[in-house]
């Protein structure tokens, strides 16, 4: 009777041992699975927050147009994004700011960004062309620099003196001494004159306020002549 007593005991405690480990199993699934969901509940909240904070969750209503500060070349294009109900701007879709403006340093397609007051996000584009633009100055005579005199003679039959008074003051690179000489000197004509014409080259420019001009070509530049080649932007 004893051993049968015990073997139903033993029996006893087997079921309620596995019934308790069943269970135990059954409360680790349930807490696995309610993690699983738990992490992708909180995922799937986080990723609409990130939307919502970028304003990249609809489309926006508004029309979008790219404005532009002049219709000729110039090396200061400014390009505006020009949206009613603008909020932020952008010209990568990266980073956002209150400024819609941006000053052209390449030729391309240029894309400009926007999120409206309501969230919604928009984009427009322009294209944008680019060439060389040749330009010169000049020395005013009053900056011209000038080195040393130097003569040059030679005979004539007519010779008009300027003297080196007057070339100083007018700031020119050239006078003349003339004196009267044989004729033979001049194949027997009546009037003959020794011509000595003193000459000097200008060295370099005390700049001031000389105005570029603009040029179809590269000027050639020279002591008292400054060249410059510059990129300049259009609207296509």
């Amino acid at each position: 009777m004893n051993n049968k007593g015990f073997a139903v005991s033993v029996i006893l405690y087997s079921i309620i041992f596995l019934i308790i480990t069943i269970l135990f199993m059954l409360l680790g699934i349930m807490r696995t699975r309610f993690n699983v969901n738990d992490k992708l509940r909180k995922n799937i909240i986080e990723s609409i927050n990130d939307e919502v904070s970028v304003g990249i969750v609809f489309p926006s209503n508004e029309k979008c147009v790219i404005e532009f500060n002049t219709n000729e070349y110039t090396d200061n294009l400014v390009l505006s994004i020009n949206v009613d109900n603008g909020n932020l701007y952008s010209w990568d879709n990266e980073t956002y700011k209150e400024n819609n403006k941006i000053v052209v340093n390449r030729a391309g397609t240029y894309t400009g960004y926007f999120i409206d007051k309501a969230g919604g996000t928009g984009n427009c584009e322009i294209s944008v062309v680019s060439k060389n633009q040749y330009s010169y100055r000049e020395c005013e005579k009053e900056n011209i620099n000038y080195g040393d005199w130097y003569v040059e003679d030679s005979y004539g039959e007519n010779c008009e003196t300027i003297s080196k008074d007057d070339a100083e003051n007018d700031n020119s690179n050239l006078y003349r001494v003339c004196q009267s000489v044989d004729t033979i000197n001049c194949n027997g004509s009546s009037t003959c004159y020794k011509i000595k014409t003193y000459k000097r080259n200008a060295t370099s420019c005390s700049w001031k306020n000389e105005q570029w001009n603009i040029s179809n070509d590269l000027h050639e530049s020279s002591a008292i002549v400054e060249t410059r080649t510059k990129t300049v932007y259009k609207v296509k």
